[in-house]
C-alpha cells in the first residue's frame, strides 16, 4: 500500500496476472523440456551399449578361467553366472547407489516401468553372463543437468517477477491516476476536474489521456453552452413576458378604441412565444439528433434545385426573383439531408427577409478540390460591420424594422451548428463592386467536405 492506503503496482490485478501468465509459460517450458527431453533415451542408449561390452568382457574374463570378479561391477550393478536352464551359478553386486533425490525419483517415475537396463553373454559351455545396472545410475547424471535447468528456470523467474513489475508499474500507475482523476471523485470537491497529461507517451495510455482530456474539455465546454443557453432563453423569453404584463396591465384600464391595438400586442407577443419556444425545442434537440442520424451520400446539385423551385413561390410573391446557378454534374457529398435543407432554407429565408421587391437572390453551388461550395447572395442592405462576427451567435438577430419579434434569432447559429456537424465551415460577408465601394448585398457561404 502506498501512503495514501492504495494499492502499490505489485497488488495491482494486473501485476498478479502478469506474474501468473509468465509463471504458467515458463512452468510449461520446463515441463516440455524435462518430458520431450531426448537426453535421458541418448543417455540410456549409451549405457546400454557400454554394459553390452561390459558382459562380454566378463565372459571372456570367465572363459579363460577367471571368477565373476575379474571385472568388478561398478556402482549399482549387478553381475550373476546363471546355468542355460536360468539356474544362478554365482552372482556378485557392485557398490549401492547413494540414497535417490527427488530429481532421480520423479525420472525413474517418468522412465520405463523396469528400473533395470540389463546385458547378456554367452559362455562356450553354454552358462551366461547376466549383467544388469540400475536406471537410477542415468537418473543420477540426467538429474544434474536438470538441476542447472531448474536454476536457470528459477533465474528467468526472478527476471520475468521484475520484468512484470516494470511493465505493471508503467501500467497500472498511470492507468490508476486517470482512474482517479476521472471516476473517483468527493461529491464536495470544487473547481475542474483536472485529467493528468500524460500526452507524451507514444503508447495507448498517452492517447486514453488524451481522449480523456478531450472529453472532460467537451463536457465542461457542453456545460458552459448549457450555462449560457439557459440564461440566454431566459434573457428572451423575459423580453415578451413584459410586454404582455404590460399589455395586460394597461387592458384593465384602457378605452376601448385601445384594447384592440392592445389585444394585437397580447396577440403578437404570444406567438412571439410560442415561436421561440418551439425554436429553443429545436435547438436544444439538435446535437443529440445529429449524433444519432446517420448520413448518407446526399446530391447537394438536386437538394437546392427543390429547394430554390419551393422557395421561388413565396420569393415570387414579394417581387423577387430567386435564381439558381448549378452545375448540371451532381455534387455528391455524405451527410444528413434534412438537416442540410434546413441550413440552405435558413439562409435563403434569411435572404428574403432583407430583399426589397425588384431585387434578385442569387444560389449557385460548385467543387473546388475536396470541397463543395455553395453560396447564397442577395442585393439587400447588406450586414453591419460590426454584427458580421455575431450574426451566428444565438438569439442575434439584426431585422429589418417591420419584422421585429418575428424571428428567434437562433435559424443561423442552427446553421452554423448543422455545417460544423458535418465538418464544414460557414461564414457571411458583405458583396461591394470595389474594394472600398458601397456594399449592394450579403453573401453566405457553405463548405462541405465532398
Amino acid at each position: 500500500m502506498d501512503p495514501r492506503g492504495r494499492k502499490t503496482s505489485y497488488g495491482s490485478r494486473i501485476w498478479r496476472r502478469m506474474v501468473g501468465f509468465n509463471l504458467v509459460s515458463l512452468g510449461v517450458m520446463l515441463g516440455a523440456m524435462i518430458v520431450l527431453s531426448p537426453t535421458r533415451d541418448m543417455l540410456v542408449q549409451q549405457r546400454q551399449e557400454v554394459l553390452d561390452l561390459q558382459a562380454r568382457l566378463i565372459a571372456a574374463e570367465v572363459a579363460e578361467g577367471d571368477g565373476l570378479d575379474a571385472v568388478p561391477p561398478g556402482m549399482g550393478q549387478t553381475v550373476a553366472l546363471t546355468a542355460a536352464e536360468g539356474r544362478v551359478l554365482e552372482s556378485l553386486s557392485g557398490p549401492s547407489m547413494p540414497p535417490e533425490d527427488a530429481w532421480i525419483r520423479l525420472l525413474t517415475l517418468l522412465g520405463p516401468s523396469d528400473p533395470w537396463m540389463t546385458a547378456e553373454a554367452t559362455l562356450p559351455d553354454g552358462n551366461v553372463i547376466v549383467l544388469r545396472e540400475a536406471l537410477t545410475v542415468v537418473s543420477g547424471v540426467v538429474g544434474q543437468d536438470y538441476g542447472r535447468l531448474l536454476v536457470i528456470f528459477a533465474a528467468a523467474l526472478l527476471v520475468s517477477v521484475g520484468i512484470s513489475l516494470a511493465l505493471a508499474s508503467r501500467i497500472t500507475r498511470p492507468l490508476r491516476d486517470l482512474t482517479d482523476a476521472a471516476g473517483q471523485r468527493s461529491p464536495v470537491a470544487r473547481g475542474r476536474i483536472a485529467i493528468p497529461d500524460m500526452t507524451d507517451r507514444s503508447d495507448e495510455i498517452g492517447r486514453l489521456s488524451e481522449a480523456l482530456r478531450g472529453m472532460v474539455d467537451a463536457l465542461y465546454d457542453r456545460i458552459d453552452a448549457n450555462e449560457q443557453f439557459a440564461a440566454d432563453v431566459a434573457h428572451e423569453i423575459k423580453n415578451p413576458l413584459a410586454s404582455l404584463r404590460s399589455a395586460v396591465d394597461t387592458l384593465r384600464v384602457a378605452r376601448d378604441d385601445q384594447r384592440v391595438r392592445l389585444l394585437d400586442i397580447i396577440d403578437h407577443d404570444i406567438r412571439r412565444l410560442d415561436r421561440l419556444v418551439s425554436d429553443i425545442s429545436n435547438a436544444s434537440r439538435l446535437d443529440s439528433e445529429l449524433v444519432k442520424e446517420e448520413e448518407e451520400p446526399v446530391d447537394l446539385t438536386a437538394m437546392l434545385r427543390g429547394l430554390t423551385e419551393y422557395l421561388g413561390h413565396q420569393a415570387g410573391e414579394k417581387g423577387v426573383t430567386l435564381v439558381a446557378d448549378l452545375p448540371e454534374t451532381p455534387i455528391v457529398i455524405q451527410g444528413l439531408e434534412a438537416r442540410l435543407a434546413q441550413v440552405f432554407v435558413n439562409l435563403i429565408t434569411n435572404a428574403l427577409s432583407f430583399s426589397e421587391g425588384g431585387t434578385q437572390i442569387r444560389v449557385w453551388a460548385h467543387r473546388r478540390a475536396d470541397r463543395a461550395l455553395v453560396v447564397v447572395e442577395d442585393q439587400g442592405p447588406g450586414i453591419p460591420e460590426e454584427a458580421l462576427t455575431k450574426i451566428f451567435d444565438r438569439f442575434y438577430s439584426e431585422r429589418p424594422m417591420g419584422e421585429f419579434g418575428e424571428h428567434s434569432g437562433l435559424g443561423l447559429s442552427i446553421s452554423r451548428q448543422i455545417v460544423e456537424a458535418h465538418e464544414g465551415v460557414i461564414w457571411a460577408e458583405n458583396i461591394r463592386s470595389a474594394m472600398d465601394g458601397p456594399v449592394t448585398g450579403a453573401r453566405f457561404v457553405v463548405g462541405l467536405p465532398a
